[in-house]
């Protein structure tokens, strides 16, 4: 007889859904915006739902999130709650010190009830959020007045920023000319984050196009040093770039694979989407115990400092068993 789906795993012909442990209330995410804040997309989604963090040090640490107060009125370095904005407890890392974790959505909500993501810091704050991740993913489609002042209302309410660059990146495309374009996506987001304040971008790694996993990493290498070269050049070391983990297999971006990226160069941060791990390990990656080995992963390469600052994204991803990611959706959407 068929077997009860495991925790975690919601059954269905062929597939499973990234379910999440926690009851939170998440604005339900659009298929990703644009410059006023509407009609872009993601990869394929389903409903998109997205939502991130971002993980730091206490004040006094170089960090993308420095502390002070908090927006929803609770302290500093104590992590906000999803739920009604109510201050958690300081989390605490190994060796005692203490952490803190900003949380928000990519991307503006299907009920968010103005126009323009100008308007997204103070809906964020009002709903005891504090980040917000801007999206670019179908093109650099905003303007320095647009983003300057995004990122004004975003200082204005104690909202951290990211963007999250164009999908079309890919790093391990072994074309020069594919290179170069990938360069203009990653440097044209540097400068629409930096219009911003946001000292975050995220990027993708790229697809292994009919190669192994060995030799598209080899390039991947190889174009993100010239990458890191180019924003340097044209004055945005301050930005950290974010490669993120992916969800189809078919992709570069397991987590080895992105901490392996990240090695490169001290000041590059991993993106870890727990959502698109689950997906790619066939649902294997799921629970407590594994998101531990992962966290200890990532202080076993980059180190405990680095470990202590990375970005990340949760989401609500069906799979297949073939291919790994198929789609994202709403937490409220089982499929």
């Amino acid at each position: 007889p068929p077997r009860e789906p495991p925790p975690g795993l919601c059954g269905g012909a062929g597939r499973a859904l990234h379910r999440p442990r926690r009851e939170a209330q998440v604005p339900l995410l659009p298929q990703g915006h644009g410059a006023d804040g509407r009609g872009e997309g993601a990869d394929r989604h389903c409903g998109r739902s997205g939502f991130h963090r971002h993980f730091g040090r206490q004040p006094g640490g170089h960090i993308h999130h420095p502390g002070g107060a908090h927006p929803s009125g609770g302290q500093s370095g104590a992590v906000s709650a999803v739920r009604g904005g109510v201050a958690l407890p300081p989390a605490v890392r190994k060796g005692g010190a203490a952490g803190s974790a900003r949380f928000g959505p990519a991307g503006n909500a299907e009920n968010f009830p103005y126009k323009a993501s100008a308007d997204a810091p103070k809906w964020l704050r009002e709903l005891g959020l504090d980040c917000y991740e801007y999206q670019c993913g179908k093109g650099v489609h905003v303007g320095e007045a647009t983003a300057r002042k995004v990122g004004a209302a975003a200082a204005e309410h104690g909202i951290s920023l990211s963007l999250h660059a164009p999908y079309f990146i890919n790093l391990a495309n072994p074309d020069r000319d594919a290179l170069q374009k990938t360069i203009g996506y990653i440097t044209g987001a540097c400068r629409v984050a930096d219009w911003m304040g946001a000292r975050r971008v995220v990027i993708h790694s790229g697809a292994l196009m009919k190669r192994s996993r060995g030799q598209a990493l080899e390039t991947a290498k190889k174009s993100l040093a010239e990458v890191i070269a180019a924003c340097d050049g044209q004055g945005f070391s301050h930005i950290t770039l974010c490669p993120e983990t992916m969800g189809k297999i078919n992709q570069l971006g397991g987590l080895d694979e992105v901490l392996e990226l990240c090695a490169l160069d001290g000041r590059l941060a991993p993106c870890i989407d727990f959502g698109h791990l689950y997906a790619r390990s066939l649902g294997a990656d799921d629970g407590e115990a594994a998101f531990s080995r992962m966290l200890d992963r990532v202080a076993e390469v980059l180190g405990p400092d680095r470990a202590s600052a990375f970005h990340s994204h949760f989401s609500h991803i069906e799979f297949t068993p073939g291919g790994g990611e198929k789609c994202h959706r709403t937490f409220a959407d089982n499929g």
